[in-house]
C-alpha cells in the first residue's frame, strides 16, 4: 500500500544533479516578457523587486530561538499547532482543545508556523529576484538564509515533522502537519533552482541542502506520520505527493519520482473527484470554495511535473469519467462569477488559486479561453493578476504550440528545424534554411510572420521579435 514500494525505491544519499521543477521554457518566456512594461510580468517584476529589496533587511531566521520547547528538548525541532483547535470553554484547564475548522486560533502565530512561512516567502522573493536581474547581494542573502535554517549545526532544523500540529490535550503532534512543508516544494525549491548560476552558492551548498531533504523525504516515505499523510484522502495527502514527488527529483531519484507521478491519477484522482466535478473532501469544509480550489492547485501542478515527464496526468479520466478537467470545468463558473457560490465559505475567498489553476489548464488543455490575465475573474482585479509573481515562473498563455502535442500520443522526433530571423542574415542564401525567406529584407514577410507564429513565437510590431 502507498507509499511503502516507494519507500523501498529510495536510494541512500548520494551527490547528484538537482533536478528541479521549474520548466527553462517557461522562465526563458518569461525573462523575454519582463523586459516589456506593459506586460504582466514586467509588471511582477517590478512588483517583485520591490519586496526583494525589503527582503535584503531581514535577519536570518531560525527555529532555536522559540520559547517553549517540543515534548523532545530539542530545540530543533519543528513544532506547531493545529490552527482550527480551540481550548473547550466546558473545562477549567481548555483541555483537550475541541475542533472548530476553519477558525484560526490565534495561538499558531506562537509556534514555528509563521517563522517558517517568512523564511519560505524570503528565500522565494529573493532567488527570483536574482534568477530576473543577476544581483548577486539577492543571492548572496538567500544563501545565507538557506545556510541558517537548514545546515548551521547551530541553528538548523531537524529533517522531520515530529511535532507538527498538536492538539493541546490530545497528541504532541500529527501527520497533517506536513501541509507546513508543502512550500519548501512549491514555492522555495523552485528559487533555489536560480541560485545555480550564483557565485554565493556553492557546490558544497547544494549537496547540503540536497542532504538535508533526503533525510526529510525518507522521514516522510517511512515514519507513521507520512505514511498517514499519504492516506490522509484529500487536499493533504495531495500535497503530500507534490512534495515527494519535488524532493525526489531534487536529490536526483527520479525512477522514485515518476513511480509515485504515475500512481497519481487512480489514487488521487479517481479517488477525490467525483464524475460530475465535485470534490466531497473539500467540499464538506467550512471554506470549501478556497479548499476545492487548493485542492485543484495541487493536482495540476502533479499534472504539470507529469507533462515534463512523459505523463498525463492531465488527460486521465477514470471509467466513471472523473477527471481533473471535470473538476476545473465544476469551479471555473464559480471563480468567473457565473454561478452563485451556495456552499460554506466563512473567509473571502482569495483569487490566487483560481489565478494559479487556469494559468495551468490553459497551458495543458491549451485553451486561451482559461488564461486568467485575459479572463474575467471575479475575485482579482487586472492590476492584481498582473502583479502576481507567479507570472514569472509560469507566464501567460498566449496560443504558444511549445506543448501543443498530447504527451499521451507517441510522438515522432525529427531534426530540429532552425528558427532563423532573415534581419540577421545579410542577405546570404546559404544561412536561410527554407527558399521561401530569401527575400534577405529585415522586414518579415507574411510567409514568415505564419512560420513564426505556428512555431509558438510572439511577433512584437515594431521590436525585436521574441
Amino acid at each position: 500500500m502507498y507509499p511503502d514500494k516507494e519507500a523501498d525505491l529510495l536510494k541512500a544519499f548520494s551527490p547528484a544533479e538537482p533536478i528541479f521543477t521549474v520548466d527553462p521554457d517557461y522562465i526563458k518566456r518569461a525573462r523575454s516578457l519582463s523586459k516589456r512594461e506593459d506586460n504582466p510580468c514586467g509588471q511582477a517584476l517590478k512588483a517583485l523587486l520591490v519586496k526583494a529589496d525589503a527582503a535584503l533587511k531581514q535577519e536570518p531566521l531560525t527555529i532555536v530561538n522559540k520559547p517553549i520547547l517540543p515534548a523532545s528538548g530539542d530545540k530543533h525541532d519543528y513544532m506547531s499547532v493545529g490552527p482550527y483547535w480551540w481550548p473547550d470553554p466546558d473545562k477549567p484547564d481548555g483541555l483537550p482543545y475541541i475542533r472548530r475548522d476553519g477558525e484560526v486560533n490565534p495561538e499558531v502565530e506562537k509556534t514555528d508556523r509563521p517563522l517558517l512561512a517568512k523564511f519560505i516567502s524570503t528565500v522565494k522573493t529573493l532567488g527570483l529576484a536574482y534568477g530576473f536581474t543577476h544581483r548577486e547581494d539577492y543571492a548572496a542573502h538567500a544563501a545565507l538564509l538557506l545556510r541558517t535554517w537548514f545546515m548551521n549545526p547551530e541553528t538548523r532544523m531537524n529533517p522531520n515533522l515530529l511535532f507538527g500540529q498538536a492538539i493541546p490535550g490530545i497528541c504532541e503532534g500529527r501527520g497533517i502537519g506536513l501541509i507546513e512543508t508543502a512550500a519548501f516544494a512549491r514555492e522555495m525549491l523552485p528559487a533555489v533552482s536560480f541560485l545555480r548560476d550564483s557565485k554565493n552558492w556553492s557546490q558544497k551548498d547544494m549537496e547540503d541542502l540536497q542532504a538535508w531533504f533526503h533525510a526529510f523525504l525518507e522521514w516522510m516515505l517511512k515514519h507513521p506520520y507520512g505514511v498517514d499523510e499519504a492516506r490522509h484522502g484529500n487536499n493533504h495527502s495531495s500535497s503530500y505527493d507534490v512534495q515527494v514527488v519535488t524532493f525526489a527529483l531534487f536529490v536526483g531519484q527520479s525512477d522514485l519520482a515518476r513511480m509515485i507521478l504515475k500512481g497519481v491519477g487512480e489514487r488521487r484522482i479517481a479517488a477525490q473527484i467525483e464524475p460530475d466535478g465535485q470534490q466531497p473532501l473539500e467540499l464538506a469544509r467550512t471554506k470549501a470554495l478556497g479548499y476545492a480550489s487548493m485542492n485543484l492547485e495541487l493536482l495540476l501542478e502533479l499534472a504539470e511535473i507529469g507533462r515534463q515527464w512523459g505523463i498525463d496526468l492531465a488527460n486521465f479520466e477514470s471509467t466513471d469519467g472523473r477527471s481533473m478537467r471535470r473538476a476545473f470545468d465544476w469551479l471555473y463558473p464559480y471563480w468567473m462569477g457565473d454561478r452563485e457560490w451556495t456552499l460554506p465559505q466563512i473567509q473571502p475567498f482569495s483569487g490566487e488559486p483560481a489565478f494559479r489553476c487556469m494559468r495551468l489548464a490553459a497551458y495543458l488543455y491549451l485553451n486561451m479561453d482559461f488564461e486568467p490575465v485575459k479572463a474575467e475573474l471575479a475575485c482579482m482585479n487586472q492590476k492584481e493578476k498582473a502583479q502576481q509573481i507567479y507570472n514569472l515562473l509560469v507566464p501567460p498563455f498566449e496560443g504558444s504550440g511549445l506543448h501543443a502535442l498530447r504527451i499521451s500520443e507517441d510522438v515522432v522526433i525529427r531534426d530540429p528545424q532552425v528558427l532563423v530571423d532573415p534581419e540577421f542574415l545579410n542577405g546570404d542564401p546559404a544561412l536561410l534554411p527554407d527558399p521561401e525567406f530569401l527575400n534577405g529584407d529585415p522586414t518579415l514577410s507574411e510567409a514568415e510572420v505564419a512560420f513564426f507564429k505556428e512555431n509558438g513565437y510572439h511577433l512584437n510590431p515594431g521590436g525585436k521579435e521574441e
